[in-house]
């Protein structure tokens, strides 16, 4: 449980928030930030993202994952590492044909 909260102000300075009714849409504010970034992504935007789509539950996907995709041209490099890695990570990963998934209240708790 959060008890305090640090909030940076834009002169330098930081304004510490200690009551719930603060610290709570603070927090939200951070989160919501962290979330957004990833909006301006170059995978989330474009030709890659028009193949994509939002769920990414697309042939384009399988493609990926299987490593027979050919990114779009302009495509840019670190985008184009990011997907030759999680062909490699998938392949590692689904071994025999099967993912065998299990998390614990303990794994899922750290």
């Amino acid at each position: 449980m959060c008890t305090e909260l640090d909030v940076p102000l834009p002169d330098g300075k930081v304004e510490k928030h200690l009551q719930r009714e603060e610290i709570e849409p603070g927090i939200h504010g951070e989160i919501t930030k962290c979330f957004l970034r990833a909006d301006g992504a170059p995978i989330c935007q474009g030709a890659l993202y028009d193949l994509l789509g939002y769920s990414t539950d697309t042939e384009t996907a399988e493609a990926i994952l299987e490593g027979t995709f050919v990114p779009p041209p302009g495509t840019d490099g670190p985008t184009v590492i990011i997907l030759e890695e999680i062909a490699r990570i998938w392949k590692k990963i689904l071994g025999d044909g099967e993912v065998n998934i299990a998390i614990t209240q303990v794994d899922y708790q750290h």
